[in-house]
């Protein structure tokens, strides 16, 4: 039996990534390898990582790391946006453990990630790397110009997880937000709002259920929901805990959702959804799985149609992907 070593940003607080390590278990286990977690989170029977700065270097919790990587057989990186040149800590974090595995010399693979733009550090560091699955076509197209070779188009590691479609139970609506400093908060309000309107006329709800799929989220989404709203409709906050967001989308007779995985758990559990791009993985993830009820938050239209918007959400046409094993994953732990 193989044993893997499972690095990603897990436990940090984020619902999405944590749904990224759910999936990416159970892939493991469905090939038949045994694994051990080394992410930021206190999971059972995890490790740490290693230190990105001197307070964390002199707790030494990365020795067990080093433990745990010199007996695995394969590193796998499983899911999101792990190298981001647009945030420089993430190339030392995740970086350092590329250099490592190589020092060791392990198979190291990258899972169902996504790329806003490779630069020499990230080129650098992929060069390390045996193999990396993409989910969409916008990073595929980045990593082809420098590892043709290398690069795997597969689906978001979510769509693969086995999860419950369950009927709506409730007259709620649920709104996930998230503030991002390439979007204007205003502009982002003004769209909120112009949905809820267009939502009142086509849909029966009194609830509001704010869906925190990251720590900042329920804080931030008090901040754009208008007072007039607030007053109108009963607004509920969920906790930034992973079953409690799933429990609650599942509920939810309609989704507004910013984070790209709480637009693809919506769309998982059947539900209508408009989905807020605010970044190019957002917009792209969405185009290939052609939904057309997705508004360009980077884009301040005026004559948007939200009625159109919200219809389409209700037709819920898009094409689901299939729920396949990530093909890099299954070829490095699949047994010869």
């Amino acid at each position: 039996m193989k044993k893997v070593l499972l690095v990603g940003n897990y436990g940090a607080g984020n619902v999405g990534d944590d749904l990224l390590m759910l999936s990416s278990i159970q892939q493991i286990h469905e090939l038949g390898a045994d694994y051990v977690l080394a992410c930021p989170g206190k999971f059972e029977d995890s490790v740490g990582i290693p230190p990105a700065g001197f307070r964390s270097f002199f707790k030494f919790k990365w020795i067990e790391f080093f433990k745990e990587l010199k007996r695995c057989d394969v590193v796998v990186f499983g899911g999101g946006g792990l190298l981001n040149p647009e945030e420089k800590m993430s190339l030392l974090i995740w970086g350092q453990i590329i250099v490592a595995a190589s020092i060791f010399k392990k198979t190291t693979v990258m899972i169902g990630q996504s790329f806003s733009s490779i630069d020499r550090v990230v080129k650098f560091l992929l060069s390390m790397v045996d193999k990396v699955s993409v989910r969409d076509s916008y990073s595929k197209k980045l990593i082809d110009e420098h590892f043709p070779e290398k690069s795997v188009r597969v689906n978001d590691l979510v769509w693969h997880l086995k999860q419950e479609t369950r009927q709506v139970t409730s007259n709620m609506i649920g709104i996930n937000l998230r503030p991002y400093r390439l979007v204007d908060n205003n502009q982002l309000k003004k769209v909120v709002n112009n949905l809820l309107v267009e939502l009142e006329d086509v849909l029966e709800f009194n609830e509001i259920c704010v869906l925190s799929f990251g720590k900042e989220d329920a804080e931030f989404a008090s901040e754009i929901l208008s007072e007039g709203v607030k007053r109108k409709y009963t607004v509920g906050y969920t906790q930034n805990d992973l079953e409690e967001a799933l429990e609650h989308v599942s509920h939810c007779k309609f989704v507004i959702a910013e984070r790209l995985h709480a637009g693809i758990t919506a769309l998982k559990l059947n539900k209508p959804l408009v989905s807020l791009s605010y970044s190019s993985k957002v917009f792209s993830m969405m185009s290939d799985v052609e939904l057309k009820s997705v508004i360009n938050l980077r884009k301040d239209d005026a004559n948007l149609d939200y009625a159109d918007v919200v219809r389409l959400a209700l037709a819920k046409e898009y094409k689901k992907p299939h729920a396949e094993l990530d093909e890099v994953l299954e070829d490095v732990l699949s047994e010869e």
